[in-house]
């Protein structure tokens, strides 16, 4: 077994990994465009994380809702998603090597058949919704050896190790040790590694999320220790708003860690939150590139926390979920809200936004609505003294960027422009890095242009 002191000794200064996200992967010319992409920016001993191909994933959750209701259209998705997997087989490998994974791929959907009326276990559901990133790992490793680029596949859950919950944690104490084994029997050979997937000490697969694969492979990143981890998706970077809905909208070139965090704790796409952590606590950098368009740009994502002066980025996400706690008058409303804020933080449940409104007697938390549920359950099965309500198809609307709260013309534009809308309540995240607004309907395309537009020309002047 190999001890710390021995891998520490190892030089992995030049080592890098790269994320490919499954926009990236999803036709024939995205993974040409992808082995064009890792002969020019990789070297032969850096690692590789990768998505499943196209919508591989939702094909794969729509077969599982329709396998036992609907055989027939159950038995038609598979045949569906049979076809894409074997068409970017043959169209991108020669006949020899697309005939092992063509035999290989059937098997597969042999196995998947023979689930059809059955009852799944939750692992055994985790284990098939991870078909995707295998099937990418295979084809992706066997495409850059056709190409000269000595490359092998390895499954994370060789080594990544994780225990079920809302949003698994990967064990890191537990996971360093069996990914430097890995490591040590791959030298000189691009890793191709699968995202999103771990495993229990149980030895069942445990999927890490919706963002999962970018979360694992700043994880692996950090466990290798690598110089930097590079996430190629569809998008260059991190833009001051949405650049398919704000047309002046600019790449941000840099953007610091702590702002990147609270954008992404906002929900915005091309960041998660929790991809942004392993970044925080190692030294590896990480840098947000676009894989259609690997020359136009890119956002490094810097340690540093000088001092900011105002907005960078106005975001927006639609169709959120408040929960409203009503705090009878003779509780005490000051312990509650530091109750509730201790569950939360127990969970890792941390909200888009806390509001309190004492006067009301009101403690608000947003969220976005796939963990509402799971938030109003774990609230309500608490010891927090109050009647719990929710209140869905909300939007949410901020400025992000350090100083925010200390700019005064960026503030008094974001209320301006709010000022005839349905806004439910305003607040300032405790980080003092982002300006929230909670709507109850909203035309959040025409908000956030308007914000933008009103932010920045005011910055210009």
């Amino acid at each position: 077994m190999l001890t710390e002191s021995t891998i520490l000794s190892q030089p992995t200064a030049t080592r890098e990994l790269h994320k490919f996200g499954g926009s990236s992967l999803a036709d024939p010319i995205c993974f040409q465009r992808v082995i064009s992409i890792l002969t020019e920016f990789s070297t032969s001993d850096d690692l590789i994380v990768v998505s499943a191909a196209g919508d591989t994933t939702n094909r794969l959750l729509a077969w599982l809702d329709t396998r036992i209701e609907h055989p027939d259209l159950a038995e038609q998705q598979l045949t569906q998603l049979y076809e894409f997997q074997k068409g970017l087989i043959e169209q991108l490998l020669p006949i020899e090597q697309a005939k092992d994974l063509t035999t290989r791929l059937q098997s597969d959907i042999t196995e998947l058949k023979s689930y059809q009326n059955r009852a799944l276990s939750e692992s055994k559901t985790a284990t098939i919704i991870g078909f995707g990133e295998c099937w990418s790992v295979r084809l992706l490793s066997a495409l850059l050896n056709v190409n000269q680029l000595p490359a092998t596949t390895l499954d994370s859950r060789l080594f990544l190790r994780a225990e079920k919950a809302v949003q698994p944690e990967v064990n890191r104490g537990l996971s360093w040790p069996l990914l430097m084994e890995q490591l040590t029997q791959h030298h000189g050979h691009r890793i191709v590694i699968t995202g999103f997937m771990a495993q229990n000490q149980a030895g069942e697969t445990v999927l890490l999320g919706r963002n999962g694969s970018d979360y694992s492979a700043t994880v692996i990143g950090a466990l290798a220790e690598v110089l930097k981890v590079t996430i190629w998706s569809d998008v260059a970077g991190v833009f001051s708003a949405d650049p398919r809905k704000v047309n002046d909208a600019c790449l941000l070139p840099l953007l610091r860690l702590d702002e990147a965090n609270e954008l992404a704790r906002l929900g915005a796409p091309v960041l998660h939150h929790r991809t942004l952590q392993p970044i925080a606590q190692s030294t590896t950098d990480l840098m947000l590139r676009s894989s259609h368009r690997p020359n136009v740009g890119s956002t490094k994502i810097e340690r540093i926390l000088a001092s900011g002066c105002g907005a960078k980025i106005v975001t927006a996400l639609n169709n959120i979920a408040v929960i409203d706690i009503q705090i009878p008058e003779s509780h005490d409303f000051a312990h509650n809200k530091i109750e509730l804020e201790q569950l939360l933080a127990h969970h890792q449940l941390s909200p888009l936004v806390l509001h309190t409104d004492e006067q009301q007697q009101v403690i608000s938390v947003a969220y976005k609505q796939d963990l509402m549920a799971n938030v109003h359950d774990i609230i309500v099965k608490s010891s927090i003294d109050g009647e719990v309500s929710i209140k869905e198809q909300c939007d949410l609307i901020a400025i992000v960027g350090a100083g925010v709260s200390k700019n005064e013309h960026h503030c008094h534009f974001f209320y301006q422009q709010l000022a005839q809308e349905s806004v439910d309540f305003i607040a300032m995240s405790e980080t003092e890095l982002s300006l929230i607004a909670v709507l109850s309907t909203s035309d959040t395309d025409r908000l956030v242009s308007h914000i933008h537009s009103a932010v920045f020309q005011a910055t210009a002047d």
